[in-house]
């Protein structure tokens, strides 16, 4: 799953982007938010990688809601601008706001915009945040989680273990769809699979002799991991 944020102070205008955004699959509103400052006493539990905001709403400066915001995630979130100040579309794009709507744009065109960063970007690290401490894993490098009661524990290729402190069954709606669930307690990273034996119900990992079992419940799943490897 992949997170936005929205910044309005116009419900109606909310209202109207997130049924908009709802049309490309894969995307989820973490937060509609009303000012800046609603970051700080916002919880917000996941890391959006776009931020669509109604620059019309805000008297500060670009350059100063561009540092309020990238400095509140783990990454710097591509921005989208609405304005209907030709003024404040030239400055926005001048500090290299990657995607704009301009003022002369209907909100619909937000569509293909929205589209066109799916199709450009690819999840190349997952952050795990908790109280302003970032730890940055590199998404190719990530073998396996596992559930450790209401923690998760990351598994790299190099043998370490970062710990995440939400459950497996959060971060299975975090990470991108190459990481499937094979049972109740792991999810596998579908494209470190290097062998799938369907008569004793286990997996093989690159790079570890260590099998990872999987149940009757997520044989699905495991096709699935089939799939993915074919196209690979």
């Amino acid at each position: 799953m992949r997170h936005y944020l929205v910044f309005n102070k116009s419900a109606l205008q909310a209202t109207q982007i997130i049924t908009i955004i709802e049309e490309v699959k894969g995307f989820h509103c973490v937060a509609v938010l009303h000012t800046l400052k609603d970051i700080l006493q916002y919880k917000i539990h996941c890391t959006p990688e776009l931020v669509i905001i109604n620059l019309d709403d805000f008297e500060f400066y670009i350059s100063d809601i561009l540092t309020k915001i990238s400095n509140s995630f783990g990454f710097p979130p591509k921005l989208i601008g609405i304005t209907s100040s030709y003024k404040t579309a030239y400055e926005a794009n001048n500090l290299g706001v990657g995607v704009l709507i301009g003022p002369d744009m209907e909100l619909a065109s937000l569509l293909p915009k929205i589209k066109e960063h799916q199709a450009a970007v690819r999840r190349t690290y997952y952050c795990i945040s908790s109280y302003k401490d970032f730890h940055y894993i590199p998404l190719k490098q990530l073998l396996f989680l596992r559930a450790d009661n209401r923690t998760t524990d990351f598994i790299l290729q190099d043998g370490k273990t970062v710990c995440g402190f939400n459950t497996l069954k959060y971060y299975s709606k975090e990470l991108p769809d190459n990481f499937i669930r094979v049972n109740r307690s792991f999810i596998v990273n579908a494209h470190m699979v290097r062998r799938i034996n369907y008569l004793k119900k286990r997996i093989q990992l690159a790079g570890t002799s260590d099998y990872i079992p999987f149940t009757k419940h997520y044989l699905a799943q495991v096709d699935g991991i089939k799939k993915i490897l074919t196209k690979c």
